[in-house]
């Protein structure tokens, strides 16, 4: 699974350099400038984040074990953008296959901030899914 995550060389840099809109988004971009503006101000506003200390916590959070993974006993659904190089589709679909009755659904000119960009293809979604599980999970919290 692991190597589903990899990224370019050139998306690395760009995230090092702390630019968090890749270039592959470009059919999004070119459609919502607003939302552009939005990431980019958020950008803009964790400039003094330190990146390099950062990226060892994310990557240990991409190594959880996939027997621990596999262990999940209550409904999961991924949203996936289809332009997300974050977290690319074939890494949601491997991710996916390994959660017991998990459910992937890709959103078409989205990236990795699907909620932003596309809210109500996501809150559809997400409403959907809680339609399906209002019966409640055996053994979770009410």
């Amino acid at each position: 699974m692991k190597a589903g995550l990899q990224h370019t060389a050139e998306e690395r840099l760009t995230f090092a350099k702390g630019v968090f809109i890749p270039r592959r988004e470009s059919a999004w971009r070119a459609s919502s400038p607003h939302w552009e503006f939005l990431y980019r101000e958020i950008d803009r506003l964790s400039m003094g984040l330190d990146k390099d200390a950062l990226r060892p916590k994310l990557d240990a959070a991409r190594t959880l074990p996939a027997s621990a993974v596999k262990e999940l006993k209550v409904p999961v659904l991924f949203i996936s953008g289809m332009e997300d190089v974050i977290f690319p589709p074939p890494a949601a679909a491997a991710l996916t296959n390994l959660v017991p009755g998990a459910k992937l659904e890709s959103v078409p000119q989205a990236g990795h901030s699907v909620y932003f960009q596309r809210p109500e293809i996501f809150n559809r979604l997400v409403s959907d899914f809680f339609e399906m599980h209002q019966g409640g999970i055996a053994g979770s919290p009410s």
